[in-house]
């Protein structure tokens, strides 16, 4: 070998001797990077599914409430960042601020024995020790997620049907379609003419001919022009249940008050809460049917507008199969129509 082949041949060793430092570093930085988004991501979702469970109306299959259930919130945490093992999980009430708390959760309590009114919310907060792989260090960098939910405790269905039965009080059936009465005006009828006719030996008088004026009934005024499509996407989620979206078109020329959407799930999926992700759609399913009704006073779709909430389920991507929009009119008439679909 010559002199100059091994001199280039060192100066490569050399060379690579000297990046393959900064090259493990910069590898073990996109490693560790990864690594604490992943546990950012994973201990922030636990805080925030445990409270949207505490928040929920109802009890559990223990007879419950929610908001009662420590166990059940903390195996939820315990569940989303099982990678990221919490260290501490605290469970506390308040009237809507942190610094109005004004109960927690016991540590050693499957049960928090409050009582809670309109306004309060559920607060969880977790803490989380990340301990870098590589390096030869004791310390240890604690991070800190807080989630809060108000919590329902009642919802209230607007009633737009009319007054009750005397002892049943049961809910009203929707009001019926009643027709508007028209005012068709009186055409006076028009008096038969007699043409005299000259005389003769024997007068015969003409028999007038009565033509009927026909009438014209005008057309109801008003009567909406009632169309509806409905938009569903779907998007996947790495660390929880993937997110269905739903957009209303409301394509009519009156506005539609206390809606109510139903659509068929035919391929098994399920819907995983009881409310949308911003706590203003109630949603509830049986069987196959699921019903998404709005619980705020916000309960109204304007005259070609549009009203989209979210919502995590499990199951089969493919969409619902049909879609029935129900509501009072503008002018107290109640609709229901079958909305057509536009899934991408």
């Amino acid at each position: 070998m010559q002199p100059q082949q091994r001199q280039k041949r060192g100066q490569t060793i050399l060379e690579f001797a000297l990046i393959l430092p900064a090259m493990l570093l910069v590898t073990y930085g996109l490693i560790e990077l990864g690594r604490a988004m992943f546990v950012y991501a994973a201990a922030n979702n636990a805080a925030r599914e445990a409270s949207r469970y505490g928040a929920s109306a109802g009890e559990n299959e223990d007879g419950i409430p929610y908001y009662q259930d420590c166990k059940g919130m903390r195996d939820i945490v315990r569940h989303f960042a099982f990678l990221a093992q919490p260290t501490d999980i605290q469970i506390a009430y308040d009237h809507g601020t942190p610094d109005t708390t004004f109960a927690q959760c016991p540590a050693d309590a499957d049960r928090a024995n409050v009582s809670l009114t309109a306004g309060d919310r559920v607060r969880v907060t977790i803490t989380v020790a990340y301990h870098p792989f590589f390096l030869f260090s004791t310390d240890t960098a604690t991070f800190t997620f807080n989630s809060a939910h108000t919590v329902v405790k009642e919802v209230l269905i607007a009633n737009t049907g009319g007054g009750g039965g005397g002892g049943g009080g049961g809910s009203n059936p929707p009001p019926q379609n009643t027709p508007t009465p028209t005012n068709t005006p009186n055409t006076p009828t028009p008096t038969p003419t007699y043409t005299p006719a000259l005389p003769t030996n024997t007068p015969t008088p003409i028999t007038p001919t009565n033509t009927p004026t026909p009438t014209v009934t005008p057309a109801p005024i008003g009567t909406p022009i009632v169309n509806c499509n409905v938009q569903y996407t779907t998007q996947g989620s790495w660390w929880g249940w993937p997110t269905a979206t739903i957009t209303i078109h409301w394509m009519a020329q009156q506005g539609l008050h206390h809606w109510k959407l139903v659509w068929i799930y035919a391929n098994g999926q399920s819907i995983e809460s009881s409310y949308d992700d911003d706590w203003q759609i109630a949603l509830s399913q049986s069987g196959e049917t699921v019903t998404a009704q709005p619980v705020s006073q916000d309960d109204t779709i304007a005259a070609n507008g549009e009203r989209s909430f979210s919502f995590d389920y499990s199951g089969s991507d493919d969409p619902p199969t049909s879609f029935t929009l129900s509501g009072t009119l503008d002018d107290g008439t109640y609709q229901t129509a079958t909305c057509s679909t536009n899934t991408p």
